[in-house]
């Protein structure tokens, strides 16, 4: 009896072995991309100084739709109970920045002169083009989050800067980097590049709940995740009030099935 069972354990084990050997490590293959847009609007209105009082006003907005420049291959895969699915899809961002920013005496220093008022220049205002590199990373929690950092299009070159555009980051008009009040995260798959770069030239942090069979065991060939982020938060800045930011982003990513 006990050889028997012996015998029927091994039986069953290697039945279980061939089993798993056979399950295929990805749950799909897939060929994506992606598309959408951004909003981005700021404002200013505050004074600074100790003696001489400053007033800083201004605002201005960075608009843009983006668009993959190729489809980008990605697999779904089963791990544990979840699943692996990230994919970087290199695409073009087409659309304007606008702004104006004004520095101007508010209350004099007694026993000095005023200061002159001091206008940001818009050279660089007007139409933009740029690279950014739309990411997908699925985590344990259930959910793909999407960030974007700005990436070169091609060599960069000097000769194609045109100047600069009022804007309150990057040494604009903020005092300080942290953007965590407008969803900006420490950890890279949670970087909001589109407050955290310069000239908002970047998507808004954002993630999408996913269910691992969705990926994995598809219904149809074609997987559309739609996504979105809203962005209201004030920075700080040396100018009293600090600077407003508001903004909206909407995408899409396509998964065609490929295997």
């Amino acid at each position: 009896m006990r050889r028997f069972r012996s015998i029927l354990t091994t039986a069953m084990t290697f039945a279980l072995l061939t089993a798993l050997a056979a399950t295929p490590a990805h749950g799909a293959d897939y060929k994506v991309t992606v598309s959408g847009k951004q909003e981005l609007s700021w404002k200013v209105d505050g004074t600074t100084g100790n003696c001489e009082i400053r007033r800083g006003a201004g605002s201005g907005s960075v608009t843009f739709r983006f668009r993959d420049r190729g489809a980008a291959p990605a697999g779904a895969t089963a791990q544990g109970k979840g699943m692996y699915f990230g994919t970087s899809i290199p695409s073009k961002a087409t659309g304007e920045i606008q702004g104006a920013f004004t520095d101007s005496l508010a209350t004099a220093c007694p026993g000095f002169g005023p200061g002159d008022p001091v206008i940001a220049p818009v050279k660089g205002c007007g139409a933009m083009t740029f690279g950014v590199r739309v990411d997908f990373q699925y985590r344990s929690d259930g959910f793909v989050y999407v960030t974007g950092p700005e990436v070169p299009l091609g060599p960069v070159s000097l000769a194609a800067l045109t100047g600069e555009c009022p804007f309150p980051l990057g040494g604009g008009f903020d005092s300080g980097s942290d953007r965590s009040a407008c969803g900006d995260g420490n950890q890279l798959y949670k970087r909001s590049w589109g407050v955290s770069s310069a000239f908002g030239q970047g998507l808004f942090a954002s993630r999408i709940a996913v269910k691992p069979k969705a990926l994995l065991r598809p219904k149809r060939k074609t997987v559309v995740l739609t996504g979105s982020a809203r962005v209201d938060c004030t920075i700080p800045s040396q100018y009293s009030g600090g600077v407003k930011i508001t903004g909206k982003l909407t995408f899409a990513l396509t998964a065609k099935r490929v295997g």
